[in-house]
């Protein structure tokens, strides 16, 4: 049983480091909101669902 946690617990450790690597920036994020809300093509609600979208793939700090 220990041999099996033990990757487990490295693989998990791993990926929870790793994570911020690829989130987007504030300034990323900036600039593909502003740039969203010029679509023309999309409706408010496709921008809200994007949006929401982005957010999760932001770093929390954005939005301290």
């Amino acid at each position: 049983m220990i041999l099996f946690t033990l990757p487990v617990l490295f693989i998990s450790a791993f990926t929870l480091v790793n994570a911020t690597e690829y989130l987007l920036s504030c300034k990323d994020y900036d600039w593909l909101v502003n740039n969203l809300e010029k679509s023309k093509v999309m409706s408010p609600a496709e921008q809200i669902d994007i949006k929401l979208t982005m957010m999760e793939q932001t770093d929390p700090k954005c939005f301290e």
